[in-house]
């Protein structure tokens, strides 16, 4: 790094750096990389809330996925015959598949794109469907 030492006045010496044109680019390069670290490390994002409607008479494990992805993410317990708010629900994105189950007995999915979860307010029914899976499958209505 090109240097000049010359006497301040008062005669002490001081050092002049003078900047050169690739700490521009060292700088951007910085800057590219700490914003795509921050990027590739950030978490998921997440829902706040969805509400289930549940008219069965199963309380329901309820597990989210995206449709091409196998792994099934829980959500929450919908409580039978009623209503129940889930909170902060890893976002699935465009598509999303709802799977319902009761003592590890499948009662089925429900699929559902973004744009029809946004227009209910992020509210799901779970279909009557589900209940007569259940009930055929020999599974005991929740008390």
């Amino acid at each position: 790094m090109p240097t000049a030492v010359r006497a301040a006045p008062g005669g002490t010496p001081h050092v002049r750096v003078r900047p050169q044109w690739w700490w521009a680019v060292v700088a951007a390069v910085v800057v590219l990389v700490v914003f795509a670290a921050n990027h590739l490390l950030a978490g998921p994002s997440f829902i706040a809330r969805i509400t289930v409607v549940n008219p069965t008479e199963y309380a329901l494990d309820v597990d989210a996925a995206k449709p091409d992805k196998p792994a099934w993410t829980p959500i929450g317990t919908a409580r039978q015959r009623g209503t129940t708010v889930l909170e902060q629900v890893i976002d699935e994105g465009d598509q999303w598949v709802f799977r319902f189950r009761t003592e590890g007995i499948d009662g089925g999915e429900l699929r559902m794109s973004r744009s029809a979860l946004e227009q209910a307010n992020w509210r799901i029914e779970v279909p009557a469907s589900v209940g007569d899976t259940l009930r055929a499958a020999g599974a005991a209505p929740t008390p």
